[in-house]
């Protein structure tokens, strides 16, 4: 199966910027964390550093890698335009590329196939990040002190197309929930609760 993930509502710039892959290869649909600036890039302002969910980390927000067919890898690196390859490593960034993440935030939905979480997600399911993966892992319910989990609506196939023809990458689309944000215990807070909660991670990554 295929790793294709993206966004299937208008996102605002703010919420959308790019990491610098380290030692561990990252794919498309991965979670991770990023609040902290590259320190390698000189003059760096808007390229962040993605970590490795963990326990300690998994009250933050997350985010999520994107792709899904603008782009396939080549063997010598390039990534031209043309019929996208969902198969292979082509959808991988490897050490000192860069990746781009969206901020994961209350409402937002998104499209993400089968092969790109831990197991093909039922509709009504939960997708959220565990301690030590950055694959997005099934989940019955909401698990207490995870703060970011994102609810299956709806189980979509997507067609492939180019010299795939028929062939389709099945996945769900989803939306991303928040939870005990900064002490918030309930599964969906107000609007205002999670602007006033998020003020200081987007500020992160738009003033930083």
């Amino acid at each position: 199966m295929g790793k294709v993930c993206y966004t299937a509502t208008k996102v605002p710039d703010m919420y959308i910027f790019d990491v610098l892959v380290g030692d561990d290869t990252l794919s498309v649909g991965n979670l991770v964390v990023a609040e902290t600036l590259d320190a390698v890039i000189s003059g760096n302002f808007s390229v962040y550093t993605p970590e490795k969910p963990a326990t300690a980390k998994l009250g933050k927000v997350m985010c999520m890698v994107l792709g899904g067919g603008s782009f396939e890898q080549m063997t010598d690196g390039r990534r031209p335009e043309g019929n996208p390859d969902y198969g292979t490593a082509g959808y991988d960034y490897t050490t000192g590329q860069i990746a781009p993440v969206v901020l994961l935030t209350e409402g937002l939905r998104l499209f993400i196939s089968d092969g790109a979480c831990s197991a093909a997600p039922a509709v009504g399911k939960f997708l959220e990040a565990v301690n030590g993966s950055y694959v997005p892992t099934i989940a019955n319910a909401r698990t207490s002190g995870t703060t970011t989990a994102l609810k299956v609506l709806a189980k979509h196939n997507m067609l492939a197309g180019g010299l795939y023809g028929g062939q389709f990458e099945v996945g769900s689309f989803v939306q991303v929930q928040q939870n005990n944000l900064d002490g918030l215990t309930n599964v969906a807070p107000t609007k205002a609760q999670i602007e006033a909660v998020l003020t200081g991670v987007i500020s992160t990554h738009t003033h930083a």
